[in-house]
């Protein structure tokens, strides 16, 4: 199947997030945010993939001078994105734009101690499996032996998988994993049900063009705001702007749902 949806790749128009960094080195399978800083070994090349604009790297970054840590992110093509990904970033973390199933060709192979990624795998894998499949054989490439491979949320098929976000797939290169076994065990691990899949694909397909950009909600701590760009600013979802935007979005949903009705049901 194709990996476009509506003339956008899935790179292009899969949501970008600013998950923090307490929650992600949890998911992760650290005690704390300071178990993480302190796991890294001197010197570390730590890689996260699909890393948007979460504040792990910079606040681990920040906290240990001699690491050097890169985010990597197709979003960080987009200036918008990239602005407010290097916003009071430390020195020593770079901000890398590149397609996932492609980073040995932008970074050098058996690289990194360490490599993170949340919540890219799942949408690689809505339309088919071999975006994910790739991605997951990149990440083995750019790993050093022995490397700490941390790729998450775990999910399942079930029709309607637990809504709260779990823990990552993490294992370690070893010589006795094949690429193909891990990047198999990696899709399998993180793959949506069908319900899901769909949600994310009307998701994928939508709200970026009615919004603007895919960086298009904005948290904080529980509000959640939407980006409305006629003001180029974040706006409360039942204010007039927000429910006129939010409004569009589900009308360009309703006809996603006329033109490609679910076939799972």
């Amino acid at each position: 199947m194709s990996c476009e949806s509506d003339g956008k790749t899935i790179y292009e128009s899969a949501p970008t997030t600013d998950r923090n960094a307490e929650l992600l080195a949890k998911r992760h399978h650290f005690d704390s945010l300071d178990s993480l800083i302190d796991y890294l070994p001197r010197h570390a090349n730590v890689l996260d993939v699909g890393a948007g604009l979460s504040n792990l790297g910079t606040t681990v970054a920040g906290a240990r001078p001699d690491v050097r840590w890169i985010n990597f992110d197709f979003g960080y093509s987009d200036p918008f994105i990239l602005d407010r990904a290097r916003a009071d970033a430390p020195g020593n973390i770079s901000f890398v734009a590149g397609d996932a199933t492609r980073i040995s060709q932008t970074l050098p192979g058996e690289e990194f101690d360490a490599v993170f990624s949340y919540w890219m795998f799942p949408h690689l894998s809505i339309d088919s499996e071999l975006p994910a499949e790739n991605a997951a054989r990149q990440i083995y490439r750019v790993a050093k032996q022995d490397a700490l491979i941390s790729i998450g949320p775990k999910t399942d098929m079930r029709l309607f998988p637990l809504l709260h976000e779990k823990e990552s797939f993490l294992t370690y290169k070893e010589s006795t994993l094949h690429e193909d076994e891990f990047s198999k065990e990696v899709v399998l691990a993180t793959k949506l049900g069908p319900l899901v899949r769909y949600i994310s694909r009307i998701n994928n397909s939508v709200a970026a063009q009615a919004i603007g950009t895919t960086v298009g909600i904005q948290r904080d701590g529980f509000v959640l705001r939407v980006y409305d760009r006629q003001t180029n600013t974040y706006v409360g979802p039942f204010t007039h702007s927000g429910s006129r935007i939010i409004g569009s979005i589900a009308t360009a949903a309703c006809r996603y749902v006329v033109r490609n009705p679910p076939h799972f049901l």
